[in-house]
């Protein structure tokens, strides 16, 4: 039910801005704000119940580690990405040098305040506020990708975490281009266990085009060709875009990529919106019954005897 007047969730002297939302399944939500109160900036996080009540232990607590007077001696936290697992939520920021953490908190935790912070990238490379992350089901893990400064260019770099050991996997390169950046990457987790990562790329000159990557994060194995697959090259810039599944039913997994694109009907940089359909290869079902069974291994099997996988109609489902 509606309450019956606004709620005072958060209140302070300072300005405190609202960078993400979750609803939890007792009807409330986990809300979570950057705290701007100069020289300081903290990432804060509050949880209310279905009554709009702040729930024990959950009260404005902090994510990012107080520093005094951050801003001269550096420790401030600001707000990057943050997802919903099966258990709990994963929370990412950066400091003002340029380096990425994370927490990850269980919905059933009694003191989510003194949960360990984790180093998701210490070499402070990160350009600001471009970190994208996605929750694997499959895998039960959490892959985070950002624009990383390298020398004089910017390029896709990534790091898994996993929740059921902790173990941070560090430098997994989308695409590395010394002389032509790569910004601003989107990550989506597919249903079978791997990961679609799109970005902005400038390798084929001026303009920005979007380039597509699909990888295993455990190994960095590729899907796509080397360096990724054109999403869009059209004249002009392209930009920002994401991922959203859109059929999961049939044997191919459905996504709409949609992004902001500069090219126009007789003027320059009036941006609009674009979209394209993807489709991705269910692994595993390489016979094409909807199922993954002992039937799909025979068939493997005699197909790379017979060097013609390519040739049945699923058979990208043997990669």
């Amino acid at each position: 039910a509606a309450w019956p007047v606004p709620k005072l969730v958060v209140s302070s002297n300072r300005d405190d801005i609202l960078r993400y939302m979750l609803p939890t399944n007792d009807g409330g939500c986990i809300i979570i704000h950057d705290f701007q109160g100069w020289p300081n900036y903290n990432v804060n996080l509050t949880r209310v119940d279905a009554d709009g009540e702040i729930v024990s232990n959950w009260d404005n607590i902090l994510i990012s580690p107080y520093a005094e007077n951050c801003l001269n001696n550096g420790g401030c936290g600001y707000f990057e990405d943050a997802v919903a697992t099966d258990l709990g939520i994963y929370i990412t920021w950066r400091d003002n040098e340029g380096n990425i953490f994370a927490k990850y908190i269980p919905f059933d935790s009694a003191n989510p305040s003194s949960i360990e912070i984790l180093t998701i990238s210490d070499t402070g490379s990160l350009s600001t506020e471009t970190v994208s992350i996605d929750y694997s089901q499959g895998l039960n893990e959490v892959l985070s990708c950002w624009q990383a400064f390298t020398g004089s260019v910017y390029n896709i770099h990534c790091a898994s975490f996993s929740l059921d050991n902790f173990i941070i996997t560090e430098g997994i390169i989308i695409y590395e281009d010394p002389l032509n950046s790569q910004k601003n990457p989107s990550v989506n987790a597919t249903e079978h266990s791997t990961y679609l990562v799109s970005w902005e790329d400038e390798r084929q000159g001026n303009d920005s085009d979007l380039f597509i990557q699909e990888i295993r994060s455990s190994s960095g194995q590729e899907f796509m060709e080397n360096g990724g697959s054109v999403l869009c090259n059209a004249g002009f810039n392209q930009f920002n875009s994401n991922l959203v599944s859109i059929d999961l039913a049939s044997n191919d997994e459905v996504y709409l990529a949609y992004w902001e694109d500069d090219r126009s009907s007789g003027k320059e940089f009036v941006t609009n919106i674009f979209a394209q359909k993807i489709s991705i290869c269910k692994l595993g079902d390489i016979n094409d019954d909807a199922t993954w069974n002992v039937l799909d291994i025979v068939v493997l099997a005699n197909c790379v005897l017979s060097a013609n996988c390519n040739a049945l109609v699923n058979g990208c489902a043997g990669d």
